[in-house]
């Protein structure tokens, strides 16, 4: 019997006590969780990565994001690195061209001013954004960190069962995926995936620059891709270069040097001279969605939902807006005294936010298809629109307003206001 016992003592815990398990502790899943910590929710947060204990050196990497989404950061605390870190964006330039002929004259202009109360968009490093919510999550005695994969999910009527590598399991009444375009959380559930290549390729830098941006972004579409040149705090920038697949996959393994001549050729003179600071990165671009975002004690969020072409640079905007949602409706629903994991409660956020990744989905995969092209009648159809764009005040403000994240059925957070 003593056997037994001490057999016992060392067996895998089970951890029991959770409302919510997050599976992914990137920006998606640490804004869920902070969004629910102080609600009288049990969160567990599980991901392989490490807690940024410090803040790590510039990889090249950015997020633009919306004015909404600043504000949900705001309501979370996160304010102050929105404030020191971040590069806010006054105008955004949409110029047509053609390789070796820099930045054509801007057929198309936004000024933030237009839209009156903030700016449509801040710039700020990934590094910051992740340091300062895994800085937050460290003083919530409500979320647990995990530092785990799963391998298993086993759901019953009360609860799901996650399995870990360890052979212990977490459990919790509702589980959210929060891992991505890859996620186990959706492929454990058999929520299905819908996936579409664009046989294109997006390099993603970033360069010191010898000309000041101004805070200006510029949107250079090519017939190839769009190149996206993104304000940075200093006269720095981020670019985001999207090419076909295979010249696209060249450039990403190319000298800097040779890799810099053909990065001058398409932005000219804009910036003047320039060089590539942090790391350069190539990756394939598709877009894909799971049927559906909810099952039976199960919701997903983000790309672990829905992947967009990144020529709007929405996909992180869009998956704030899925955490704060979420986030609002479990904590409506529990104040309500409900089981959060049953699924006509999951619906809820699944009919609230459907619309808007559909929305965006439609959108920028035709507007990828209209602008990666040299085909001539096409060429006409797009200048044509953006002619009508400028020539509007009123269709300006509407694109200006969906850029800036305030076009669709907005969750408080997104309002600047807790739920």
């Amino acid at each position: 019997m003593l056997d037994k016992l001490e057999n016992n003592t060392n067996m895998p815990v089970m951890k029991t006590d959770f409302d919510v398990a997050i599976v992914g502790a990137g920006i998606i899943g640490g804004v869920l969780a902070l969004s629910l910590s102080g609600h009288g929710l049990r969160v567990a947060i599980l991901d392989t990565r490490r807690r940024l204990d410090a803040t790590p050196p510039f990889d090249g990497f950015a997020y633009a994001l919306s004015a909404s989404s600043c504000r949900c950061l705001e309501t979370l605390g996160l304010g102050a690195t929105l404030r020191k870190h971040g590069q806010v964006m006054h105008r955004i330039l949409v110029a047509d061209g053609l390789p070796g002929h820099g930045c054509a004259a801007p057929m198309l202009e936004f000024d933030a001013q237009e839209l009156d109360a903030e700016p449509m968009s801040i710039m700020l490093e990934a590094r910051h954004v992740s340091h300062a919510i895994d800085d937050a999550l460290g003083d919530r005695l409500d979320v647990e960190r995990i530092e785990s994969s799963i391998t298993g999910l086993d759901r019953d009527s009360m609860g799901v069962t996650l399995g870990l590598p360890d052979g212990s399991g977490v459990r919790a009444s509702l589980v959210v995926g929060c891992d991505g375009a890859a996620s186990m959380v959706a492929k454990l559930a058999g929520l299905a995936r819908h996936a579409k290549t664009y046989r294109q390729t997006a390099i993603a830098c970033a360069i010191s620059h010898e000309r000041p941006h101004n805070g200006t972004a510029c949107q250079l579409f090519l017939p190839t891709g769009p190149l996206a040149i993104l304000p940075l705090r200093g006269r720095r920038s981020c670019i985001i270069w999207t090419e076909t697949t295979d010249r696209g996959q060249r450039l990403a393994d190319a000298s800097a040097a040779d890799f810099r001549a053909e990065l001058q050729s398409r932005l000219g003179t804009y910036l003047g001279r320039f060089r590539l600071i942090g790391k350069r990165s190539g990756r394939p671009l598709w877009q894909s969605r799971t049927g559906n975002m909810t099952a039976r004690r199960i919701a997903l969020a983000g790309d672990a939902a829905h992947v967009i072409h990144p020529l709007a640079g929405q996909g992180l905007n869009l998956g704030l807006r899925d955490a704060a949602a979420l986030s609002e409706t479990l904590i409506h629903a529990r104040r309500r005294g409900e089981d959060i994991g049953v699924l006509n409660i999951l619906e809820r956020y699944e009919v609230w936010r459907a619309p808007d990744a559909a929305l965006f989905t439609l959108a920028t995969d035709g507007l990828n298809s209209l602008y990666s092209t040299n085909d001539p009648l096409r060429r006409l159809l797009r200048r044509t629109g953006m002619a009508v764009v400028a020539r509007s005040p009123a269709l300006k403000l509407v694109a200006m307003r969906c850029a800036a994240g305030l076009e669709s059925a907005l969750p408080q957070l997104m309002t600047g206001h807790q739920p």
